[in-house]
């Protein structure tokens, strides 16, 4: 039987920016360990699985600019850490005003445990990551997610999903890390939802032209509507307010490279958008409907 424990820290720092097709957020992404675990057998190969499966989502779901790490002292944040979690929280936020960012989301590896199997054959490996968003201006949390996973080999004759025993930690841990990808996608998806800027109309057909396409990570998956956003307050009492005018489907020409059309499914839902456009443009976007 082998046990092992490991924690390690991702930092996520985020600076809003507004591009041509969306409401991004550039991105610092900063993966430290806590040192008491940073001889650990296996440490280097797990940091590089979920190293490599968040900067998958971050690019994949485009709604980043992805900052070099490099830019930030990665080693003075594990220092503090030696010191108790709250100085580390304390030195990511300091860090995190000095790039001017505006949000931090710190994701930590509290449990990690690999076990072989009574056999020899195969192993296991259970898996969690506590995500919580800290505002850079107070250092205080303001959203939390737990992450789990877990993949077991089964005993003595039993088959794993593909037909075969996971014959290695290296493979239990691959294969736990991608079921983690899968959930903080779904994540980052419900947390920064894909805004798109309206950049045109047409009465005729009830469609708006929107400012992004496949450059943006819009696929015809993904549900979209019309919203009114608002942003009450400043700082910490920052709140945005997001109210629904109508669905939208895609037309014949499905998504385009850098512009997309898409019809408001209700002729009342094209009245209550035309009435709100002509009198503030600006407050109105296309967004996915999660």
């Amino acid at each position: 039987m082998k046990y092992l424990k490991l924690a390690l820290l991702l930092a996520i720092l985020f600076v809003p920016t507004i591009t041509n097709a969306q409401i991004k957020k550039t991105i610092g992404f900063i993966p430290y360990t806590d040192p008491e675990n940073a001889d650990r057998k296996y440490r280097e190969l797990t940091y590089k699985n979920i190293y490599d499966a968040a900067l998958r989502v971050f690019i994949n779901t485009q709604r980043f600019d992805v900052l070099d790490r490099g830019s930030f002292n990665i080693l003075k944040i594990e220092k503090e850490f030696q010191k108790g979690e709250d100085l580390a929280n304390v030195e990511i936020v300091e860090q995190g005003r000095v790039q001017a960012a505006e949000l931090l989301a710190v994701a930590k590896l509290s449990s990690f445990k690999i076990t072989e199997s009574d056999d020899g054959g195969g192993f296991s490996v259970y898996i969690t990551a506590e995500f919580k968003q800290l505002d850079v201006m107070t250092g205080r949390a303001t959203n939390a997610f737990q992450l789990r996973a877990e993949i077991r080999d089964k005993q003595p004759g039993g088959l794993n999903i593909k037909g075969k025993r996971i014959s290695s930690e290296e493979q239990a841990i691959s294969m736990a890390v991608a079921e983690m990808e899968d959930d903080l996608e779904k994540w980052i998806k419900r947390q920064f939802p894909m805004i798109l800027k309206i950049v045109g109309m047409n009465e005729e057909d009830m469609t708006v032209y929107v400012d992004g396409g496949s450059n943006v990570g819009l696929n015809l998956s993904n549900d979209m509507k019309l919203i009114t956003l608002d942003v009450i307050g400043k700082g910490e009492n920052e709140r945005k307010l997001v109210k629904t005018i109508g669905g939208l489907s895609y037309t014949k020409e499905g998504v385009g490279e850098e512009l997309t059309i898409l019809k408001v499914d209700s002729k009342k839902d094209w009245a209550d958008f035309k009435k709100k456009w002509e009198k503030d443009q600006g407050r109105i976007y296309v967004t996915e409907d999660l």
